[in-house]
């Protein structure tokens, strides 16, 4: 239970220090300096010892978001007129109806006849016409650079700015100058992914070639709308989710396979969690996903340590370990649905159902 406690001080420290961002780093450390501090001489305390370990757990969740980049390099250049941006395409390309969206780790830009280095993240939104651009591509992509809006109830700005990005090209003119120079096992991880789409596809009539690479590869922009619309009214959206059934099956049938070949149970789970993984990254690693692929993790590391799983403490380790990475993902919405969707069956289906 003093896991959740640490997490919740943890998050509080966070969003404190997100609603004042001008405060510096370096009082945030000393702060948590002096709390761990505390707490070890307060050590023959219970009560007051983890009263302290809270407190430095929340100086440190605002010394965290407060080392967050606010800016970049390239976003200098926002709404200073056209130029042209070389870099690699870093995620696997998003393709909409109008257009395909590419986020963009910039090595140079030229402006006004002149070249120079800089660095930062964009997106890059072109229209999809003969344009076959993937993961690992470096391009040359032309048009200008802007901030991205915001509106009444929602600001696309902030948005972005969770993953770094603070400068958005629209309606680019983008050409690939190579290829191949992303990572590898990502790179073929993606392969695979576009080759089992393109097999459900050819392999099935619609809405089920659309529903099935929903469930199985995390694609569900083929669903039509009427459809979408259907689950959503029927409660059953999350049937389309990758969630952590899916992560319990893939990570069953790998250890299955592995025990059977009488391997020793550490072996076979570190098998299993290397394919939840590698499934994590298949499907596209979003906030949900994760947080499934981890939960999932550690009911299969419990046994080998034999312990019992406790779901809030799980959740708790889940968002800590999150929001070191990456303290804005308590800002996202599909972070806090999946994570009190969880906390809310762990807690409320027994009873209930009793």
């Amino acid at each position: 239970m003093r896991l959740v406690y640490i997490a919740i001080g943890w998050s509080i420290g966070i969003l404190l220090a997100a609603n004042n961002p001008n405060s510096p780093p370096l009082a945030w450390l000393a702060l948590a300096a002096v709390a761990c501090l505390t707490a070890w001489m307060m050590r023959h305390d219970p009560l007051l010892r983890t009263s302290f370990i809270v407190l430095a757990a929340m100086m440190l969740g605002g010394w965290r978001i407060s080392i967050i980049p606010q800016s970049s390099d390239i976003a200098q250049y926002n709404n200073l007129g056209g130029l042209t941006i070389e870099g690699v395409v870093t995620e696997a390309p998003d393709l909409r109806d109008d257009r395909i969206q590419l986020r963009v780790a910039v090595e140079t830009v030229t402006r006004i006849g002149q070249t120079v280095a800089s660095d930062g993240l964009v997106l890059v939104q072109a229209p999809r016409t003969g344009l076959d651009v993937r993961y690992g591509d470096r391009i040359k992509a032309t048009g200008y650079l802007i901030t991205a809006g915001e509106y009444d109830t929602f600001s696309y700005a902030d948005f972005l700015a969770r993953s770094g990005v603070f400068s958005v090209m629209n309606n680019a003119a983008v050409e690939i100058l190579s290829t191949g120079t992303g990572n590898p096992i990502y790179t073929g991880l993606l392969d695979l992914k576009r080759q089992a789409g393109i097999a459900i596809a050819n392999g099935l009539p619609e809405p089920q070639a659309g529903l099935l690479s929903g469930i199985l590869l995390g694609e569900d922009r083929g669903l039509s709308p009427d459809l979408v619309d259907d689950f959503s009214a029927v409660g059953a959206s999350h049937v389309v989710a990758i969630s952590g059934f899916n992560m319990s099956i893939v990570s069953a049938t790998v250890m299955g396979i592995f025990r059977r070949a009488r391997l020793p149970d550490r072996f076979a789970a570190a098998f299993g969690i290397t394919a939840l993984v590698l499934y994590t990254v298949f499907v596209g690693a979003s906030a949900s996903v994760v947080r499934a692929a981890i939960m999932s993790s550690l009911l299969i590391i419990a046994p080998l340590l034999k312990r019992n799983t406790y779901v809030p403490a799980s959740l708790a380790f889940v968002a800590i370990v999150m929001s070191a990475l990456n303290p804005t993902i308590l800002y996202d919405i599909g972070f806090q649905l999946t994570f009190f969707a969880t906390l809310g069956l762990a807690l409320f289906v027994n009873p209930l159902s009793k």
